[in-house]
C-alpha cells in the first residue's frame, strides 16, 4: 500500500509540474533609416503670426461657436496661433489672452493696416500779393484711396475774383493725401480747403 500510495503522490505532483516557459528570441536590431530619409514623426504645429481680418472676431474658450467668449478683437490686429484643428486655430492676442477662433476670419502677410484718420503728406505752397484783391475762398476736393486729389468745386468765393478761386484750386490740386482707413481699407473722401487772400 505504501508503494500505491507513493506512486500515487508521484503522479499528483509530476503532473502539476508544468514545462518551462521559452524565453522569447532576441528581437533583431533595427536597421538605421536610409540616408535622406527622415524617420516618420508628426510634424509640430509651428507658432504663426496672423492678421485679423474681419471687422470684428469673437475669441472664444472653445473651438466652437457656442463656446464662451473670452474677447473680441478688431480688424488689423495681429495674434499668434499655437496650433490648429479642424478649422478652428488656438490664438493667443497681444495683451496674452488665449482662446479659439475660426482660421477663415485670419490672414498671414502683411497686416492689415490700423483705422486712421485722412492726413495731409504735402501742402501746397502759397503766394501772396499785398497789393491784390481780399477775401476768403472755399474749395471742395475729391481726393482718391491713392490720395490724389481728382477733381475740384469752387464752394464760396468772398473776394469776387475768379482767379482768386481758380489758384485755390490748383494749390488743392497740388497736395497730397494718405487716404482714411477704416475695416482694413482706404476709403476716397471729400477735403475742404479754406483760402484766405
Amino acid at each position: 500500500m505504501k508503494r500505491i500510495l507513493l506512486f500515487s503522490l508521484a503522479l499528483v505532483l509530476g503532473g502539476c509540474a508544468s514545462e518551462p516557459v521559452p524565453e522569447p528570441a532576441p528581437s533583431a536590431p533595427e536597421a538605421p533609416p536610409e540616408p535622406g530619409t527622415a524617420a516618420a514623426s508628426p510634424t509640430p504645429f509651428v507658432e504663426t503670426v496672423y492678421t485679423v481680418s474681419a471687422r470684428r472676431l469673437n475669441v472664444r474658450a472653445t473651438a466652437s461657436d457656442k463656446a464662451a467668449l473670452v474677447v473680441r478683437v478688431s480688424g488689423g490686429q495681429r495674434v499668434t496661433a499655437l496650433r490648429e484643428e479642424a478649422g478652428w486655430l488656438e490664438i493667443r492676442t497681444a495683451d496674452g489672452k488665449a482662446g479659439w477662433v475660426q482660421k477663415k476670419f485670419l490672414s498671414k502677410g502683411d497686416p492689415c493696416p490700423p483705422d486712421r484718420p485722412f492726413a495731409v503728406l504735402e501742402q501746397p505752397p502759397l503766394s501772396f500779393d499785398s497789393t491784390g484783391p481780399r477775401g476768403r475762398v472755399v474749395v471742395e476736393g475729391n481726393v482718391s484711396v491713392a490720395g490724389v486729389v481728382t477733381s475740384t468745386k469752387v464752394v464760396s468765393n468772398s473776394s469776387g475774383k475768379p482767379e482768386l478761386a481758380e489758384r485755390a484750386e490748383r494749390e488743392l490740386r497740388a497736395m497730397k493725401f494718405a487716404a482714411p482707413v477704416k475695416g482694413c481699407k482706404p476709403k476716397a473722401f471729400v477735403y475742404t480747403y479754406a483760402r484766405t487772400f
